[in-house]
């Protein structure tokens, strides 16, 4: 396994990543644009770090994924690739899926703002995050079968939770390539919006999650994430506790305490 500790720059400047916090949002922009953000090393060792660093700052409410120039990320890097071996390769695929851990565990929702080409392992990093809204101008497709390749990242269970064993198969089998319209309406993505306005929308998003408690969120998140592997009564069982959990916290106090006397609640994270 690559270790990204001795390749980052510093904490907040990266190579291959442009990191942004703001108004709670923690933005990873893939930064690539040259070779239309295509994935290779650095990249995923930037990504890693970057989700390290918003997992740890409790003013991130948020996380986002997007990318620079016309592309989100256009797969991986095919002239790197071709010169691994395949023991190169299998870390190379381990890291992708480190990221997939990553995103499970960073403890804040993660939307994926897609806003243009997402193919294989663009596609994959769509799947991997809680959420999609796509410009009117992203594609999705999964071209590994074209080039002799099949997937990771986790795609295979991700994306056949998200639009169904049926067409997952489609996508991942046939290596077609799909437009915003259609990656809406088969499910892939929760919106598509006019490719200007994709900002906008994600900061819509993030005010939404801004309102709730930062302990709920992440509780909700780890408890669904949880119960999709598990049978119902395991579920269930998990349900209680982690709400048992919740009710513990101050946060809920104050929750409960605003409702009752109208008014906003503050949130502390605690």
């Amino acid at each position: 396994m690559l270790c990204f500790t001795s390749r980052r720059l510093n904490k907040l400047n990266f190579e291959t990543i442009i990191y942004d916090n703001k108004d709670g949002i923690a933005r990873i922009t893939f930064n690539r644009p040259e070779s239309l953000n295509a994935i290779n090393n650095q990249l995923l060792l930037d990504t890693q770090a970057a989700l390290a660093i918003a997992k740890r700052d409790p003013s991130i409410r948020v996380v986002v994924f997007t990318g620079a120039g016309k592309s989100f990320i256009a797969g991986g890097d095919i002239k790197a690739m071709n010169t691994m071996t395949a023991v190169q390769f299998r870390d190379f695929c381990l890291e992708i899926q480190q990221i997939t851990k990553d995103v499970r565990e960073v403890g804040k929702p993660v939307i994926g703002a897609i806003n243009g080409w997402a193919l294989g392992g663009g596609s994959e990093f769509a799947c991997i995050c809680d959420w999609r809204i796509a410009s009117d101008k992203a594609k999705f497709g999964f071209p590994e079968p074209r080039v002799g390749l099949t997937n990771t990242s986790g795609v295979c269970q991700n994306l056949s939770r998200i639009v169904g064993l049926g067409r997952a198969m489609e996508l991942l089998c046939s290596g077609i390539i799909i437009d915003a319209a259609e990656a809406y309406r088969i499910g892939l993505v929760n919106k598509v919006v006019p490719h200007d306005e994709l900002d906008q929308a994600i900061n819509e998003a993030a005010a939404e999650i801004s309102k709730c408690s930062p302990i709920a969120v992440r509780i909700a998140k780890e408890t669904t994430n949880a119960c999709i592997d598990i049978d119902m009564n395991s579920c269930l069982y998990y349900e209680v506790e982690s709400i048992t959990s919740a009710f513990t916290t101050e946060d809920r106090k104050e929750g409960l305490t605003a409702f009752i006397e109208k008014r906003k609640p503050h949130f502390t994270g605690q």
